[in-house]
């Protein structure tokens, strides 16, 4: 009986894990909130969780891979570089840890905070994918401009697809004392329930004028 128990208990601790991990990045305001705690930890290694969380993580990896998405050259410049997934959080962390230094400098960190008034205005981002059609999987837009230089009928040899995806360049508001920040993130793509980072962060930022 306790076994059972124990057991039902360490499922439904699994299972709400997982939908909490879900539910994370499912809005920017989580995204931003857990920023600012990982450059206020001043602890690199939290900080570069952080990138890895924002970046499109394994399931996101999946899903594009899935529905033949290819977006900044992901998944498909991963999978045919055998490039492992954690590359792309590793390119954010320079300019985030950078970001962080320069608050730290000016005196800005300990009582940096983010200021949730933000009016968010999405697009519909037109992604266009090239698929294959000998291998029916995607390419980069780089190998598409080269076969298109190889072969005149193009699209004897790839098929050209677009998809309507919300996202946005996003700039963050954050707040230090008296001082409000406006600091630039980049390309936030909403894909699979998840607000994923697809372009490299900026290493700096700009004041507000009140």
């Amino acid at each position: 009986m306790k076994k059972t128990i124990f057991l039902f208990i360490l499922v439904t601790l699994m299972i709400n894990s997982c939908n909490s991990q879900e539910k994370k990045y499912s809005e920017l305001k989580f995204v931003y909130s857990d920023l600012v705690e990982a450059l206020k930890s001043k602890d690199d290694n939290v900080l570069k969780n952080f990138c890895y969380k924002i970046a499109p993580d394994q399931t996101t990896i999946e899903y594009m891979t899935k529905n033949n998405l290819c977006y900044r050259g992901i998944p498909c410049q991963l999978n045919s570089r055998n490039m492992n997934i954690k590359s792309i959080g590793d390119v954010f962390y320079p300019a985030f840890l950078e970001f962080r230094n320069r608050l730290d400098n000016d005196k800005l960190l300990e009582k940096l905070e983010h200021v949730d008034s933000t009016i968010y205005k999405f697009d519909t981002d037109t992604i266009t994918i090239y698929i294959d059609k000998k291998s029916k999987n995607p390419i980069s837009e780089f190998e598409y401009t080269t076969l298109r230089m190889q072969h005149k009928n193009i699209h004897d040899y790839v098929e050209v697809k677009k998809y309507g995806i919300k996202g946005t360049e996003m700039d963050v508001v954050l707040k230090s004392g008296n001082k409000i920040i406006n600091y630039h993130i980049g390309e936030m793509i909403f894909i699979n329930n998840k607000w994923n980072l697809f372009t490299k962060p900026s290493d700096g930022y700009n004041f507000i004028d009140q």
